[in-house]
């Protein structure tokens, strides 16, 4: 696996992070495994990492100037070679069996695949695991599973050859969720999608929710067709909900108010209403179906007690 695969750190005034994950890749990957961790300057820079780093299969690179987080990963990828990447959030710490999960999944790979997802809050089996379409990449992981960076794994030339649209689409962590979509959208091949988490998710927000409301409809550009685009964005409905609840949390403590809240949250409902007029409607209605099916299975279940307890009653 380690020919197969390189890890690749993209960093900022992190460096205590950093060396954590450096051990921990150790602990699981052992020493050989190819590690390149690409630093933004900040206050802190590459000299401020592990000695160890610039020694063995482990080197650092400090770019000239604060190029960002989409472009820090676009440069960590040219310095790589191998045919697989795993791009590993500075803070997201692995989870105990992540080397051997990544073993597994990797040996599932064929040369259509040109990722492959770990969803990080598993809910329920996954039956087809090898997504052809964007909508099936969704419902398989749910689209607040996509934003984690941390869980995917990329065929590099892929990357690559993506990374005008990488650029493009640049905003609060879900950069590279145009590049599944987009991916599958365009016939470039297939995404395996596997229940196994790589890293411990800590609950820490260090993204804007708000930033992400606005920008969240722009994933649909990525998309040529109509149908597709009001699949996706009745999938996407739903996180926009969370994400608006959770940007209420930023107003205060960030200057905003009610009305930049209320703004770029009825903006950006009103870009997924464009692509799919019936969201709503589609909503409420699944909702209702899913009351009247646990109402009739409540039912039914009484009416079984009822007739035992009858039963019992008058066969005395």
């Amino acid at each position: 696996m380690e020919n197969g695969l390189s890890i690749l750190i993209p960093t900022w005034d992190r460096p205590g992070e950093v060396c954590l994950r450096l051990a921990e890749i150790r602990d699981q990957f052992g020493s050989d495994q190819r590690v390149h961790v690409q630093v933004n300057p900040g206050v802190y820079g590459a000299r401020d990492l592990s000695a160890s780093i610039s020694t063995g299969s482990m080197n650092a690179i400090e770019n000239p100037v604060n190029v960002g987080l989409v472009l820090n990963v676009a440069l960590g990828l040219m310095q790589l070679d191998s045919e697989w990447v795993w791009i590993l959030g500075d803070d997201d710490s692995l989870a105990p069996d992540c080397a051997a999960s990544i073993h597994d999944s990797l040996l599932m790979a064929n040369a259509e695949t040109f990722a492959i997802h770990h969803n990080q809050w598993p809910s329920r089996p996954i039956v087809r695991p090898r997504c052809q379409r964007p909508q099936d990449l969704v419902c398989q992981s749910g689209f607040g599973d996509l934003l984690f960076i941390s869980a995917t794994l990329w065929r590099r030339r892929y990357f690559l050859g993506q990374l005008d649209l990488f650029v493009t689409q640049a905003y609060s962590c879900s950069s590279q969720v145009a590049l599944l979509l987009s991916g599958l959208a365009h016939a470039k091949g297939e995404v395996i999608v596997l229940n196994k988490p790589l890293i411990n998710f800590q609950a820490v927000h260090r993204w804007s929710r708000l930033e992400f409301v606005r920008s969240m409809p722009t994933l649909l550009n990525c998309i040529d067709s109509a149908q597709t685009r009001a699949q996706l964005a009745y999938l996407m409905y739903p996180e926009w909900l969370w994400a608006c609840g959770s940007a209420w949390s930023e107003l205060r403590p960030n200057g905003k108010t009610i009305w930049n809240w209320l703004g770029v949250s009825l903006g950006s409902l009103s870009k997924l209403l464009l692509a799919d007029p019936l969201i709503i409607w589609r909503e409420i209605r699944r909702l209702i179906m899913v009351r009247l099916k646990r109402f009739n299975v409540a039912g039914q279940l009484l009416s079984a007690r009822s007739k035992g307890w009858l039963k019992r009653r008058f066969n005395r």
